[in-house]
């Protein structure tokens, strides 16, 4: 009787012992198994562009003599700056630069979008009460301008002031924008303007941008 037990009792601990190490096994695969394993990767932090505006020569000037306004008799003679602060002038347009907006990094890929503003100031009106309307203007190209022909005549009746806002895109990193400028007097055959002479017209554009963010085409 004591052997039939002791055999049973052999039995019974070998089943128990076999069933404890395949449930081990088991559990070891189930672990280790790759396709239960949760994998955690580290995201690459996404490359930001900035955007810078140099500005070249904001301000722009005109000086005329008597003999510069003395009334033409054959046909009208304009006049463009030719830089900054000389307040001398020539014969034919400049394509003077007022500033350069430039996108520095970002993602290859990534475009952009930048809300634009040119303003543009006339600082004093002395001349312009000499001259006729459409005598005196700047013209405006690049950053969102096209040719802008502003008579800064009518700025007398603005706050000496106006602004342009418009949309650019830098589609990529290096991608850069120029605006330029021509300020022209324009002596008129038809009209004696001569009070204009020893007169200094100074114009200021300044530009800020805002609101870059990524689009899409």
């Amino acid at each position: 009787m004591d052997k039939k037990n002791t055999m049973l009792l052999t039995v019974i601990a070998v089943a128990t012992l076999l069933v404890a190490v395949v449930g081990a096994t088991f559990a070891f695969f189930a672990v280790s198994n790759p396709s239960d394993a949760t994998t955690t990767a580290k995201a690459e932090a996404k490359k930001v562009p900035s955007f810078v505006i140099n500005p070249d020569q904001p301000n722009l000037n005109m000086v005329l003599s008597a003999e510069d306004m003395k009334q033409s008799e054959a046909e009208d003679v304009p006049y463009y700056a030719v830089s900054g602060t000389s307040g001398t002038h020539e014969l034919s347009k400049q394509d003077l630069t007022i500033a350069t907006m430039t996108r520095t990094g970002g993602e290859d890929a990534d475009k952009y979008k930048c809300s634009v503003t040119v303003t543009v100031t006339v600082d004093n009106t002395e001349m312009l009460d000499a001259l006729k309307t459409d005598n005196a203007n700047l013209y405006l190209n690049g950053l969102g301008l096209s040719s802008e022909k502003l008579d800064l005549t009518t700025l007398k009746t603005t706050s000496n002031t106006k602004s342009y806002t418009n949309i650019v895109n830098f589609d990529t990193p290096g991608a850069s924008n120029k605006l330029t400028a021509d300020l022209e007097i324009i002596n008129s055959h038809d009209d004696d303007q001569s009070g204009a002479a020893g007169q200094t017209l100074n114009v200021t554009v300044k530009t800020s941008a805002t609101n870059c963010e990524l689009y899409t085409e």
